[in-house]
């Protein structure tokens, strides 16, 4: 094995594993390994490699063993030569499950014509790991597993609600959706303690790796049971998908204390997710903006003029004039969008016609027009 940037000897160890039937399923051939340290630099070609062997297809396959000393997050970062044959590079990620077993957590193939790929990131434990790298390529390529210490993601094998990762309010939290689960889909589990009722912001943002159009994500939020695991009250279930452009959501939520899990279903890709408790500032702008009144009335030619009360706080009005009280008849809406307009003119009306005219006022809150009640309505009588 080649190894760049090192100051140490490389260590090769050859180990006889126990494996359990739960392990077999995913990594049965693994006998011997070499042994790498994450944030290194190595540059190796399988076929070259006095541990690697052939499997029943004839591909040759390589185990790297490393340990992550604490938790955090870990990218897979692999480039190679371009070569002229052969179908390219698998590789898998195994760690010991809940359960002591050796389980897959990853996999991903790399083409011939791909000259580097990023794997993906991964939220671990501290512990022992192994990568499987099979390939009917020879050809040299390097390998960089890159570690950072961090609370901020997932930790694997988070596939259930005993193992659910805990999240803290306000702070995001990062996770990677992998190829490891039933049909391509995984499985990521996520708890939270509700201490006090009321209002609670969630977001949702998926960054898919997978080039599919059907790639997409679905957030489960709920609470559940704690003697029997069993969903007490589902809050809500959304799915996104890649084809629509939607990757994303927000939604705010009453909640009564408690423990609510997020179930996370998604294809290969990273993801973030973040539960706030909605800020006083947050509540008191969703409510109405204050009304005004209409100071003055003005018939013109086909046209009715007026003025009202400025008002603080707001984005604009909206006028309204039409032929009958529950404005449904000849209605016309005029917007103001400036909060210093205090008078418009409505033209372009019926000629000697009795007219209703009301104002009301507005405030954009999330991109949306909130808008206070009607003032009193007045009448008018065109020219």
């Amino acid at each position: 094995m080649k190894k760049l940037f090192l100051s140490v000897v490389s260590v090769v160890v050859t180990a006889t594993m126990l494996l359990s039937n739960a392990c077999i399923a995913y990594a049965s051939e693994i006998k011997d390994y070499d042994v790498i340290t994450v944030n290194t630099q190595y540059i190796d070609n399988v076929y070259e490699n006095e541990h690697s062997y052939r499997n029943g297809l004839g591909d040759r396959i390589l185990y790297y063993m490393f340990n992550i000393p604490q938790r955090g997050s870990l990218s897979i970062d692999f480039k190679h030569q371009i070569a002229n044959y052969g179908d390219g590079w698998s590789l898998y990620l195994y760690g010991y499950n809940n359960d002591g077993y050796l389980e897959r957590i990853d996999y991903d193939s790399v083409g011939t014509k791909e000259s580097a790929k990023n794997i993906g990131t991964f939220g671990l434990s501290a512990g022992e790991y192994f990568l499987e790298i099979n390939t009917d390529t020879k050809a040299d390529y390097s390998l960089n597993l890159i570690f950072s210490p961090s609370n901020n993601f997932e930790v694997e094998f988070n596939d259930d609600l005993d193992a659910a990762t805990k999240i803290y309010f306000g702070s995001t939290i990062f996770g990677n959706t992998s190829n490891s689960g039933y049909y391509n889909l995984d499985y990521d589990f996520f708890s939270v303690d509700i201490i006090n009722a009321g209002n609670y912001d969630i977001s949702f943002l998926a960054y898919p790796i997978t080039k599919s159009n059907d790639a997409n994500w679905t957030v489960n939020f709920g609470k559940y049971d704690s003697s029997t695991m069993f969903v007490e009250s589902e809050i809500f279930k959304t799915t996104l998908f890649k084809n629509s452009s939607n990757l994303s959501l927000f939604k705010t939520v009453y909640l009564t204390p408690g423990t609510y899990y997020f179930e996370i279903v998604g294809s290969k890709g990273n993801y973030s997710l973040n539960i706030s408790a909605q800020s006083k500032k947050e509540k008191s702008s969703s409510k109405k903006p204050k009304s005004t009144s209409i100071k003055k009335v003005k018939a013109a030619k086909k046209a009715v003029s007026f003025e009202w009360k400025k008002v603080s706080g707001v984005k604009g009005y909206q006028v309204q004039v039409a032929t009958d009280k529950k404005f449904k008849k000849n209605k016309k809406t005029v917007t103001i969008k400036k909060q210093k307009t205090t008078k418009t003119t409505v033209k372009k009306l019926k000629a000697k016609k009795k007219y209703y005219v009301r104002i009301r006022t507005y405030k954009t809150v999330k991109g949306k027009k909130v808008y206070s009640s009607w003032s009193k309505v007045k009448t008018v009588k065109t020219k």
